[in-house]
């Protein structure tokens, strides 16, 4: 062996470089080696899948929390839907007995106005009804009748009051509704 050819040029001596030619070529793998890919492959899909799963299980726990802290209120709001009924009822009747200067009526008059605006601050909105397009998402109708002068059927007027709870129908308004001719049942 040629002493001069083993030197790099600074005077170290070169060390071999082995190069294994099994590496350059890849060899045919164990069928072992293939299953446990196979199975490395399966896991993670599955564990990836699980991932998603997950996440969207997070996702809708907030989303129906969310929900449920929005909307806590509904079945109490709901139940104080009756009182404003009485309340309209007792000021619709005193409006013929009782000036609205009368102590009694504005009182009335007063606590519904009260009991409104707190309902209000808690999302709660009164529906349309009297000259809007019947709605049956937000309109129940009670009663019915022809009219030649609507094309579309329209709401004439209003039974019972009805709320959305922000943006949900907590109660849809009683109505009376005009048909025009040709979509009138007889």
């Amino acid at each position: 062996m040629n002493s001069k050819a083993n030197k790099r040029p600074d005077g170290e001596e070169e060390v071999p470089v082995r190069v294994n030619r099994d590496a350059e070529t890849p060899a045919a793998e164990p069928p072992e080696c293939a299953a446990i890919k196979a199975e490395r492959d399966e896991l993670l899909s599955r564990l990836q899948h699980v991932s998603a799963d997950y996440q969207n299980y997070q996702r809708r726990i907030q989303r129906d929390v969310q929900e449920s802290r929005e909307y806590a209120t509904a079945g109490l709001i709901k139940d104080m839907l009756g009182v404003l009924d009485d309340l309209d009822l007792a000021i619709e009747h005193g409006k013929g007995a009782h000036e609205e200067t009368d102590p009694l009526m504005a009182g009335l008059l007063l606590v519904r106005s009260k009991a409104v605006e707190m309902l209000s601050r808690h999302g709660l909105t009164l529906i349309p009804t009297e000259g809007e397009v019947f709605d049956p998402n937000l309109h129940q109708a009670l009663m019915q009748e022809a009219c030649p002068d609507v094309t579309t059927p329209t709401v004439t007027r209003e039974l019972q009051r009805g709320y959305m709870l922000k943006g949900r129908v907590l109660r849809p308004a009683k109505v009376s509704v005009a048909m025009p001719p040709e979509t009138q049942e007889g």
